[in-house]
């Protein structure tokens, strides 16, 4: 399962140890926006990992993202793949 993972945290510190985490399970495509392949198991992980990094000092939004979506995605300007292993 692909999830889509953005999130909004004023705080620098806070904000930078999850973006670390994050780069490490799955693609930045955005400062603040991850793409992810995981399973239902490591997303109940990560989502409980996110939560004790978060700490309630911002946002972090989750969307899960089928394969056909995935696939039906639409670029403007210069073109990255939505892909975990290209």
């Amino acid at each position: 399962m692909y999830y889509l993972i953005a999130y909004d945290i004023e705080n620098n510190k806070i904000r930078n140890k999850i973006a670390k985490y994050l780069e490490k399970k799955g693609k930045r495509i955005q400062k603040s926006v991850f793409l992810l392949d995981i399973n239902l198991y490591v997303l109940k992980k990560l989502k409980s990992d996110l939560e004790k990094l978060n700490n309630k000092n911002g946002v972090i939004h989750l969307f899960r993202i089928c394969s056909k979506c995935k696939k039906e995605a639409q670029y403007i300007g210069e073109k990255q793949p939505l892909c975990i292993i290209c």
